[in-house]
């Protein structure tokens, strides 16, 4: 069942992952160049893990619904959000080579970002 919030949520992802997507596919964020950058400081690495900690556990907060629709997507990108957080903060040289070996795909990622971004635009903003 769509409320507000999810509709919220849906905004605010969408307006974060469709531009991302298009930065990743045209290759104006690399995210190879970004785990090589957070390799180098761990300042940065402790500072996403954080950022990832608080948007996560808000989203978990207050969209921990567990439902047959496109309102799942919010829910799990929360809980994902949550878990990396953690294990940046937690163990960030395993995290950062995960991050890694997961960012050699960079065009699948950047297709993922793309679909899920219009997803939720398109049930954010439109339906």
């Amino acid at each position: 069942m769509e409320n507000e919030i999810s509709i919220f949520m849906a905004r605010i992802i969408a307006l974060i992952y469709i531009p991302l997507g298009i930065a990743m596919m045209t290759g104006q964020i690399k995210a190879k160049e970004m785990f090589a950058d957070y390799e180098k400081s761990s300042v940065t690495t402790l500072f996403v893990g954080i950022f990832a900690v608080i948007a996560g556990t808000f989203l978990a907060t207050y969209h921990n619904i567990w439902v047959k629709n496109w309102t799942i997507i919010v829910t799990i990108l929360g809980w994902v959000a949550v878990v990396e957080g953690v294990l940046f903060i937690a163990f960030p040289k395993p995290a950062l080579n995960v991050g890694k070996k997961i960012s050699k795909n960079e065009k699948a990622w950047s297709f993922f970002a793309l679909i899920v971004g219009l997803i939720l635009g398109y049930f954010g903003f439109i339906a």
